[in-house]
């Protein structure tokens, strides 16, 4: 027989194990466990799924049209916003996150990619034109703005967007047609109104070349 004391301390070691292995059945079901949960989680998961999509139908530059190209595009539009989205600043704090530059470097790798693979797709061109924008590189945004703008000439947004580029890469003369083009395909609009400030701004700074009260964004 055993004492009291033996029998009390395998008691204890039995309801320890029972709880052990209920946190383990419940733990997937919490999100991470009892640490804590990783907010990107969803978004890591989309980034991971994607890069197994596109190393499984070996995505690159000529791909025919069909299928195959479809679900690539698809894939690395997925990777490019998911990369994107990890790089956000804080909303609250506006600081940026660890990494975020990798997180950049990434998704316009993807996009760049996408442009490779299909230099037409419209979705595809505004992620990388917005991308180049992001990352400061005004002179790469503009020719796709720029492309966008003549293509779609109906759309005042792309005319508006271009301007912006081509403002920020110091190309005013090209900044004010861009934005006088917006204002013209539609003038009772509010990018008519952002455009004609836009002019504004350009024009007090020639004005004053020691202020610079240019912004863009």
């Amino acid at each position: 027989m055993y004492s009291w004391k033996v029998k009390a301390v395998m008691m204890m070691m039995v309801f320890l194990m029972t709880i052990g292995f209920a946190v383990l059945i419940i733990q997937p079901f919490l999100g991470g466990g009892l640490g804590g949960s990783d907010p990107n989680k969803a978004t890591r998961t989309i980034i991971d799924e994607a890069r197994a999509t596109v190393r499984a139908n070996d995505c690159a530059k000529g791909m025919p049209a069909g299928k195959k190209r479809s679900v690539c595009k698809e894939a690395l539009l997925d990777i490019g916003s998911g990369y994107s989205s990890l790089a956000a600043p804080d909303q609250t704090t506006g600081e940026a996150p660890d990494g975020a530059k990798a997180y950049q470097a990434k998704a316009l790798e993807a996009l760049r990619l996408l442009y490779a693979i299909d230099p037409t797709d419209k979705q595809g061109i505004e992620q990388l034109a917005a991308q180049y924008m992001l990352q400061s590189k005004y002179t790469d945004a503009l020719p796709l703005y720029r492309n966008l703008a003549t293509k779609y000439a109906d759309e005042p947004d792309y005319m508006f967007a271009w301007g912006q580029a081509a403002q920020a890469a110091q190309k005013n003369d090209e900044a004010i047609k861009a934005y006088r083009l917006a204002i013209k395909t539609a003038p009772e609009d509010a990018v008519a109104d952002s455009a004609r400030e836009a002019i504004k701004q350009i024009k007090d700074a020639e004005k004053n070349p020691s202020t610079n009260n240019i912004s863009v964004g």
